[in-house]
């Protein structure tokens, strides 16, 4: 008895909006008189336009797929419509399509339809479509309403594993130049106090030498470590 009355309020609703709106025997299925209005607005928008939409593929969304595409086709449509101006054939047919969607979502539960898009929101792909690709996708949509929606059944695939960015060759030429540097850097670093103490037991004393020895015979143990970790 529910489903009934939700089926006549939903065919009331769509009557309203749309005229070329009809129920089927099936509870909570409107359809369409005139789906080949999708081939006409497929010939009159150019063909080399790309579309934005997201979408989840038949082999992902399973028993939920026309559910789960039902809200993103209205709101591709949507701005799509917005391309035409207001007195235009495109954008009253577009519109007209938007009312059916929105009909079909109707019948279904809206909190149950959050649930069940969020759960298989990593699955959403976002692609630009040609204009023949699109209204395809579409017309598969509508062709799917031809059964019930029925209830929510499904169950999502685990979500693909995030593909890490591939090392770019500049990044290993970045860190080899980097520790390039910090070898001058260091080599630098060791041959100040040698000249410093080499111009000292110059000038001074025979002793320097013995420390100038020193120092040398620490930098060369810092080298043989550098080299060891290369």
């Amino acid at each position: 008895m529910k489903q009934a009355k939700t089926a006549e309020i939903t065919c009331l609703l769509l009557l309203l909006f749309s005229g070329l709106v009809v129920c089927s025997h099936v509870a909570g299925s409107p359809l369409t008189d005139d789906v080949a209005t999708l081939d006409l607005l497929k010939e009159n928008i150019p063909q080399d336009y790309n579309i934005p939409a997201q979408y989840i593929e038949k082999e992902v969304g399973g028993a939920c797929w026309l559910q789960l595409n039902l809200y993103p086709v209205e709101t591709s449509l949507k701005a799509l419509a917005l391309k035409f101006g207001n007195l235009s054939p495109n954008r009253a047919n577009i519109t007209m399509f938007i009312t059916m969607l929105q009909g079909l979502r109707f019948t279904l539960d809206n909190e149950e339809l959050e649930v069940t898009m969020q759960v298989f929101k990593c699955h959403y792909r976002r692609v630009r479509w040609s204009t023949g690709q699109y209204f395809n996708h579409i017309k598969d949509i509508f062709e799917a309403a031809t059964q019930s929606p029925g209830r929510f059944h499904c169950a999502p695939p685990p979500c693909p594993a995030p593909t890490s960015p591939p090392a770019l060759p500049g990044n290993k030429q970045h860190g080899k130049n980097g520790r390039e540097r910090s070898k001058h850097g260091l080599l630098a670093l060791l041959l100040i106090p040698c000249i410093t103490f080499l111009a000292f037991s110059i000038f001074k004393s025979p002793e320097g030498f013995n420390i100038i020895t020193g120092i040398c015979s620490v930098k060369q143990l810092v080298l043989k470590f550098e080299e060891r970790d290369d």
